[in-house]
This record gives C-alpha cells, structure tokens and sequence, in this order.
C-alpha cells in the first residue's frame, strides 16, 4: 500500500485515511497477526530540507495510526528512507508527488 503526502508535510489527509482504514480492514482479517514495514519517502526537492526527518515522521505518523486502529505496535517496523528510493527518477532537487509517500508493506 501507498500513502502519498503534501510538499514537506506530514499529516495524512483524508484520502490516505480512507486509504489506510480500507487496508486495515484487510490486514485485520485474513492478515491479522503479520508484521508490517512501514517506509517513509520523500522527493529530491524535500531532501535538501531535512528529508529523511520528514521521511521518519511520515512513518511514525502511518505507524500510529496503524496502531490506533488496532494493529499491535510490535508487529510494526518504522523506517525512514529519504530520497534514496524514488519511485519515479527526477532530476536533484525536483519535486515530484510520486516520491513523497509512505509504503506498507506485509511482510
């Protein structure tokens, strides 16, 4: 699952929400009890700024709201990436929407 987030903010927004609660109520079924890496992104405009701070707090803010909604914090792992692992290529210091996200990933 991807989460995708506003130019060097950190807050979900109500599409991610939904995005994220429809994926809960999957992971809470069928996939109940397996652990989660949650990774925080950010694009090469951010990077410059404290991007992997803002890669980290995109994940911790997934990762509670994860957790508030039922899924056992231990079976989480919280990490931050930065922009050194663009989906999309762009040149230094570009901004681009698809690299300022956060993955869940089953594993």
């Amino acid at each position: 699952m991807m989460l995708r987030f506003e130019p060097g903010r950190s807050e979900l927004t109500l599409t991610a929400q939904r995005t994220t609660l429809t994926m809960l109520e999957n992971f809470l079924g069928p996939l109940a009890g397996q652990r989660m890496r949650v990774e925080g992104h950010c694009d090469g405009a951010e990077e410059r700024l404290g991007g992997m701070a803002l890669s980290r707090r995109r994940a911790e803010v997934v990762t509670a709201f994860l957790v508030l909604n039922g899924v056992p914090a231990g079976l989480i792992t919280t990490t931050a990436v930065g922009a050194t692992r663009p989906l999309i290529l762009t040149p230094p210091r570009t901004p681009e929407e698809g690299n300022r996200r956060v993955e869940v990933w089953v594993v």
